[in-house]
């Protein structure tokens, strides 16, 4: 699980984009959370969205899982996330789009203040949740 830009969002209509070829229609507000994964990984993507949707209902969750190595749409393979691919292991990004929302990516102005903690607050929230359920450690049941 590879976190990509995950703290800009904004909440205006029309401040999301999408790459071309995105064989899906995002919602035209930046305020989601993306999960891209090989088609492998739907076990880890599918654990993350049950994480969403127990422990932080109040996220907006948008998953792909992509053919193959995602060759076929080249903005899927932006991130650190490919050489995992690449040798054939599972492995999803999550993601707030980067430059396909922030008008800061890779700029000066992209500052702590332009952040959404809250929002980063979530996905961490939903990773955490998410990597104990993969890993079985039934933290619940060892509590009693």
């Amino acid at each position: 699980m590879i976190l990509e830009c995950v703290g800009y969002t904004d909440a205006r209509p029309g401040s999301q984009t999408a790459p071309a070829g995105l064989p899906m229609k995002l919602p035209s507000q930046g305020d989601f959370i993306g999960l891209v994964g090989n088609a492998a990984a739907e076990p880890i993507q599918k654990a993350y969205e049950v994480a969403v949707a127990t422990y932080c209902p109040e996220l907006p969750c948008v998953s792909l899982l992509v053919p193959g190595k995602g060759e076929a749409l080249p903005d899927t393979r932006r991130s650190d996330h490919v050489p995992f691919w690449d040798r054939g292991y599972r492995a999803v990004m999550l993601t707030d789009t980067a430059d396909f929302r922030n008008p800061n990516y890779h700029k000066k102005s992209d500052q702590l203040k332009t952040l959404d903690l809250t929002f980063m607050t979530r996905v961490a929230r939903s990773l955490a949740a998410a990597v104990i359920d993969l890993a079985e450690l039934n933290l619940v049941e060892a509590k009693s």
